[in-house]
């Protein structure tokens, strides 16, 4: 089912206001806050949705690992490092220029990324990899660095 397909299930299922309240009880300012049903994101809200997603896969093994199989296999997915061997759990969006893709990157640290963009010209896929595979980097220099901080600090020669 495609995303907006899939929304509007939810909401007609659950009710906007049901919505509302869910995403308000994470922390989540914009929840549906505008009068259509999609509404806008903010890259704060998105990592709190995949925080609460991330919590739900790694603490529900069956239906956390099905529903994290629907995101890491979606037919679209820029977040997946194919030249690592690295797989995301995604979802993303477009709307006339805006484009979001957020997703959980599973590297050897894995992390929460949300790219919001208007630019790539219909290049999102490259801009989107490009951004990721920068953050990837940055991430492993950081778990590299911090690995040699501490045994430097904790096991001196």
């Amino acid at each position: 089912v495609s995303d907006n397909t899939a929304h509007d299930m939810l909401i007609n299922y659950i009710g906007k206001d049901n919505l509302q309240d869910f995403g308000q009880s994470l922390g989540a300012q914009y929840t549906l806050y505008v009068s259509d049903n999609f509404g806008s994101i903010t890259n704060s809200d998105a990592i709190i949705y995949l925080t609460e997603l991330n919590n739900f896969i790694n603490s529900n093994s069956t239906l956390g690992s099905e529903l994290q199989s629907y995101f890491v296999n979606s037919d679209q997915n820029y977040l997946k490092i194919s030249d690592y061997n690295i797989e995301a759990a995604e979802k993303y969006g477009q709307y006339g220029e805006l484009y979001h893709e957020n997703g959980i990157v599973y590297s050897n640290h894995p992390y929460l990324i949300s790219i919001l963009t208007t630019e790539g010209n219909d290049d999102y896929e490259s801009i989107i990899k490009t951004i990721n595979l920068k953050i990837y980097e940055l991430n492993e220099l950081f778990y590299s660095e911090r690995q040699a901080k501490c045994n430097l600090e904790y096991y001196p020669n």
